[in-house]
């Protein structure tokens, strides 16, 4: 059997992962709704989802082959919405590319290099929670947009909420990782 030593940033891209389903999942609904009795299936897709890409995260870790898991992976949960092929791959192509958007922008403001075809080795905590919660608010920020151009109103409660959040909790993050007052264990659990 072969045992692995999960690491602290392991168990955070673990959460971080399935907070990404999540993001996934609002996203979808933005666009399609789920497919009639397609609740199991979809449950079926997002956990082979996780599973699959934190298989390949662990024992991988190739950006290259990365890309090609998640595009497919969600592909496979595109299928369980209501909307023709071309759709359902043009909404997948969207969430990818905001989520590496998300990344690239954190990535190019932490000055990190990536190789694509060589292992990612990728380990900054901070970088992980600040771009997920990064690709969030531009989830939620799409959300938001299009709710407007639907003529969709929206409580003013959740517009300052689905916009702050996202916003202080970046701040804090990148205040308390800076200024290297606070341990990493108490930054995680912020």
């Amino acid at each position: 059997m072969i045992l692995m030593e999960i690491s602290l940033y392991d168990s955070v891209y673990l959460f971080a992962n399935f907070f990404s389903l999540y993001i996934f999942k609002r996203f979808m609904l933005i666009f399609f709704p789920l497919k009639k009795n397609a609740e199991k299936k979809a449950i079926g897709a997002y956990t082979l989802y996780f599973f699959g890409t934190c298989l390949i995260h662990f024992f991988i870790d190739i950006p290259v082959v990365m890309l090609v898991a998640n595009l497919v992976l969600l592909f496979l949960i595109a299928q369980c919405y209501e909307a023709s092929a071309m759709k359902r791959l043009l909404a997948v192509i969207y969430i990818y590319f905001v989520a590496f958007a998300a990344e690239v922008i954190f990535t190019a403001l932490t000055m990190t290099k990536i190789t694509p075809l060589q292992e990612y080795g990728y380990s900054n905590i901070a970088g992980l929670v600040t771009c997920k919660i990064l690709y969030f608010f531009l989830v939620l920020l799409i959300e938001n947009i299009i709710n407007v151009r639907r003529h969709r109103s929206m409580p003013l409660w959740l517009f300052l909420a689905s916009t702050s959040i996202p916003i202080f909790t970046i701040v804090i993050e990148l205040l308390f990782h800076m200024t290297n007052v606070v341990s990493k264990n108490a930054i995680i659990i912020s």
